[in-house]
């Protein structure tokens, strides 16, 4: 038997019918890695702003930025973890 042959086979007999939940952790580990960059991205120029211009409206604006940003990572975490959690029990 060739690699393509044993890849096919272990393909269609085990990955196939896991297909979609395997897909959809995949999406929400790319969510999770993009909201986790995001808050470092967004947070870089209001931290900026905080601390070496040393204005004190950013003060409020940081965290309501950064909870925002961690309730949407938090949800993707949790999609993710409740798919692995599918997948292990299938």
């Amino acid at each position: 038997m060739t690699n393509f042959k044993i890849l096919k086979r272990l393909y269609k007999d085990y990955t196939k019918k896991y297909l979609l939940k395997i897909l959809t952790s995949v999406f929400f580990t790319v969510l999770l890695a993009a909201s986790t960059s995001s808050v470092a991205y967004l947070l870089d120029p209001a931290i900026k702003h905080l601390f070496i211009e040393q204005e004190k409206k950013l003060v409020v604006i940081i965290p309501l930025l950064s909870s925002s940003f961690y309730n949407k990572r938090c949800i993707a975490i949790f999609s993710k973890s409740y798919n692995d959690w599918c997948l292990r029990k299938c």
